[in-house]
């Protein structure tokens, strides 16, 4: 969606495609705040707020829709939530995998130390 808007191939699409995707989003948040419990529900809230705030800005004729600092701004508060999402999926990921790649690195600092400043009894 953010290239789209980035492009201005959101602006192109039809008005019916752009209502559903808005009404997708709408579904999208209550399944997402129950997915993504470590996030406040407001702030997904806000963010998807601000990302159908785009689709609806995108959808109106040039002139008539929101000053360019809305539209920044409307920008950035989604592509938080979308940031912040992800790093919650990737986390979910690497806690699945057993983090392997930390575990190795505290392994190897374990066997490299060499006992300074270690009180030895």
């Amino acid at each position: 969606m953010i290239a789209g808007i980035l492009t201005g191939e959101l602006a192109a699409a039809d008005a019916r495609d752009l209502d559903e995707l808005r009404i997708a989003m709408a579904a999208a948040c209550d399944p997402t705040i129950t997915a993504a419990h470590r996030m406040a529900p407001e702030a997904i809230l806000f963010g998807m707020g601000a990302a159908s705030g785009l689709v609806a800005n995108a959808a109106l004729p040039n002139g008539q829709g929101d000053p360019l600092a809305m539209i920044l701004d409307r920008l950035d508060h989604a592509t938080i939530l979308a940031d912040e999402l992800d790093a919650i999926f990737r986390r979910r990921r690497i806690e699945a995998r057993g983090d392997p790649l930390r575990r190795q690195v505290r392994f190897r600092n374990a066997l490299a130390d060499n006992g300074v400043g270690v009180v030895r009894q």
